[in-house]
């Protein structure tokens, strides 16, 4: 089952979040987050987790595979900073609990929140 999708606006852009549930024909169950689907641009990727789907869409940041050197950063391009996507991820969980108890003020502050971390990842 498909959630709801959060439109969440960036400076010039915006990106796109839906949760993709599984649920059983007990009436009483909660549903579970299987997948997040983030949509940015012209980029749809679908994980497990939004760390997943932020890493997958913006890159890990200053990891480099197989090596331990760091790359440098393109003048006026900012690094990724990795709390960054755990705040993201944190913020996002604050929504959907917002959400579910209908508090609407939490859900937009967790929102502001999300979009802040979204941004300082572009």
């Amino acid at each position: 089952m498909r959630g709801n999708v959060l439109v969440i606006p960036i400076e010039d852009s915006i990106i796109y979040v839906e949760p993709v549930y599984i649920t059983t024909s007990n009436q009483a169950a909660v549903p579970e987050v299987k997948r997040i689907i983030v949509a940015y641009g012209d980029k749809v990727v679908m994980r497990e987790t939004l760390a997943e789907c932020l890493d997958a869409l913006f890159g890990k940041g200053n990891e480099s595979e197989n090596t331990d050197e760091q790359p440098v950063p393109d003048e006026g391009e900012t690094t990724f900073v990795p709390d960054t996507s755990k705040n993201a991820v944190d913020a996002y969980d604050r929504m959907q609990q917002a959400f579910k108890a209908g508090d609407w003020a939490e859900f937009g502050e967790a929102m502001e929140d999300l979009g802040l971390a979204i941004e300082s990842l572009r």
